[in-house]
């Protein structure tokens, strides 16, 4: 069982003594600006529900070596109820680490002291409980412009207002919002437009609108600029709101090496990734297992302007159901890179979509990638120009979903395919390849499967060739 610190609890009684506390930054005014309030007919109008809760793992966390466990730094403090948790945050103390010593009920607003630039909430295994009013100001929210960081872990939140657990209001901005250890049940964890959401550690999250009495509808899972997810992480959504909604400029959507990350959707509506003030950055660190499964696209009616699968990485995006966007839409290169798996597989619309502009999909090598839609053709770029290259085993081309493959390719001599080919309008232009060129009909082809050779064709074709 993990120890907690035995810190000295705050006592509301002694408000003076905290504002005497030693403060770590001096304050600073503020200019206080309500962040764009939700307007569910024309902000990302889309469908609500509920979902199934996953289980959350618990991690420890060890002690700061060299730190009595006794003695309490002038930064932090232990709350146990409400009022405790609002003085801490709201007064010009000092505090900027808090610890949990109970179950708490958030029942009103606390709005975090301008003069803090970060905050730690170290839960302790214990559960935030949303029972207060819903709105932008109606939990805890900040609106000053020197925070810069809030990091929440090791905590249960069960959540009843979709402007997430902390509201960062727009006019603070730049805000690194850090989720670790956390399982969270409710409407939407996060609301931090202008900044960016990391997830660390194991961390559970289950969008719903069942949670809490009284909750608000279920939304977004985050509304933010930028998100990187590393550690494992499990989401699971159940509504027609997309997953991540971004109205930056320059959105990125990271996953971390090695990181685990299984998305789970039940409805259709709005792609996992939303982007609507820029373009997407969209990539996948090296040996990451990554499976987006349900009825959601990974863009919906938004664009990636970059995507990008390294070297080892497992990436299984599944979509069942009737939505008809791509599954993945392009407006810029993609890379998929050495010993890399991918799997994008649809009932309807393109597997893969090129759009509006020139693009280069590039195929360095992986151990396999399987583009397929059961109802539509796995590549369309009928908009715009492609060069598609690859250096591969093996490819293989289906113009039905079942069956044998159309066509069969590998490379001769022992060595690997070679090929490139520029389209446009889903019309080859040019083909160039070793050991021989060949077309792939993009209208006419419903599955495209490359990688190794694990058939050993190449082999079976050598030995041939030395036999005669």
């Amino acid at each position: 069982m993990k120890k907690s610190k035995m810190l000295k609890p705050i006592n509301v009684m002694t408000t003076s003594f905290l504002l005497a506390s030693s403060l770590l930054m001096p304050s600073a005014g503020f200019a206080e600006e309500l962040s764009t309030p939700k307007n569910e007919e024309s902000s990302n109008s889309q469908a609500s529900g509920v979902k199934n809760q996953e289980a959350r793992t618990q991690t420890t966390e060890t002690q700061s070596s060299g730190k009595a466990a006794s003695k309490m730094m002038v930064n932090e403090a232990v709350v146990n109820n409400f009022q405790e948790l609002k003085v801490a945050l709201e007064a010009d103390n000092g505090i900027t680490a808090i610890h949990l010593g109970q179950n708490i009920d958030i029942s009103g607003a606390i709005k975090i002291h301008p003069a803090k630039s970060e905050i730690v909430i170290e839960g302790n295994d214990h559960t935030l409980s949303e029972t207060g009013a819903v709105g932008a100001s109606g939990g805890i929210y900040a609106n000053g412009n020197i925070l810069s960081s809030v990091h929440v872990k090791n905590v249960n939140i069960k959540g009843k207002n979709y402007y997430g657990l902390i509201t960062i209001h727009d006019v603070t901005k730049n805000v690194e919002q850090i989720f670790e250890n956390v399982h969270y049940s409710g409407p939407q964890l996060i609301w931090n437009r202008n900044g960016k959401a990391v997830f660390k550690g194991v961390n559970n999250i289950y969008i719903n609108d069942q949670t809490m009495p009284g909750s608000a509808p279920a939304h977004e899972m985050a509304e933010t600029g930028s998100v990187e997810i590393d550690g494992e992480t499990k989401i699971s959504h159940n509504n027609g709101y997309a997953l991540i909604w971004s109205v930056t400029k320059e959105p990125q959507f990271k996953i971390a090496p090695n990181a685990k990350v299984e998305i789970k959707t039940l409805q259709s509506g709005y792609g996992l990734f939303y982007a609507t003030g820029g373009d997407a950055d969209f990539s996948i660190g090296n040996n990451a297992k990554v499976t987006f499964d349900g009825v959601k696209g990974v863009t919906g009616t938004g664009k990636l302007k970059s995507f990008n699968v390294d070297s080892g990485a497992d990436v299984q995006m599944n979509r069942s159901g009737t939505d008809s966007y791509p599954m993945v839409s392009l407006y810029g290169p993609a890379q998929i890179n050495n010993q890399a798996k991918l799997h994008v597989t649809t009932e309807n619309g393109h597997a893969l979509e090129v759009e509006n502009k020139p693009t280069t999909i590039d195929f360095n090598t992986p151990e396999k990638v399987v583009l397929s839609s059961v109802k539509k053709q796995a590549v369309n770029n009928l908009s715009t120009s492609l060069a598609m290259s690859m250096d591969t085993g093996m490819l293989k081309l289906w113009t039905s979903p079942t069956g044998d493959p159309a066509n069969s390719y590998v490379g001769k001599s022992g060595g690997n395919l070679t090929w490139k080919g520029i389209y446009k309008y889903n019309v080859a232009q040019s083909i160039g390849g070793n050991p021989e060129n060949f077309n792939i009909e993009f209208s006419k082809t419903k599955k495209i499967e490359l990688g190794k050779d694990v058939d050993g064709q190449a082999e079976r074709d050598l030995a041939d060739a030395k036999n005669k």
